[in-house]
């Protein structure tokens, strides 16, 4: 049996903190989430099965140690690059002609997009509050539908009409009551 880590491994925070800023612009580091992005995506990891666990931490891997290759990178990781060297990187990953390697892009943006807009401070600024609106649009639909609802309750609740006249049956063929 392989070991496949529960979250996001250690070494590869760096590459997740910088990822971050290369999807989601300065943002990042104007609101210092670049930790909270982190920890968000290492708490996604752990909700995923192993093999897709698996394909991310090697997709990371890849994306951290791949940039070594490329000439302005000079040896380095992709977490220690310049910001720009990093931008082509993955404008490299995501403009790949292999599909594997763009679905990759794909799935490290959203992974990583998600934990950025889904953080606190980021719906604060965006006035993003869902659940006033789940209030309002339940509100509108009990005063619209309220009807409806109570005729289909009362329909739900009411007596079955067959009820007694099968068991008379029942009793008449001595069957149990």
């Amino acid at each position: 049996m392989q070991f496949v880590p529960q979250g996001l491994p250690l070494n590869l925070r760096p590459c997740v903190t910088r990822l971050a800023r290369v999807v989601c612009t300065s943002a990042v580091d104007e609101l210092g989430l670049a930790e909270a992005v982190a920890d968000h995506v290492d708490l996604s990891m752990r909700s995923f099965p192993p093999h897709v666990r698996l394909g991310l931490i090697a997709g990371l891997t890849s994306l951290e140690q791949g940039a070594r290759a490329l000439p302005s990178a000079r040896g380095r990781a992709f977490s220690q690059c310049a910001p720009e060297v990093q931008d082509a990187v993955f404008a490299a990953l995501w403009h790949s002609p292999l599909p594997p390697v763009k679905q990759l892009a794909k799935g490290l943006k959203g992974l990583v997009a998600l934990a950025f807009w889904d953080h606190p401070m980021v719906r604060q600024r965006l006035a993003y509050t869902p659940a006033e609106w789940t209030a309002f649009v339940n509100a509108r639909r009990v005063k619209s539908y309220s009807d409806d609802i109570a005729a289909h309750e009362r329909f739900v609740l009411a007596p079955n009409p067959l009820g007694a006249a099968l068991r008379d049956a029942r009793v008449e063929r001595g069957g149990a009551s």
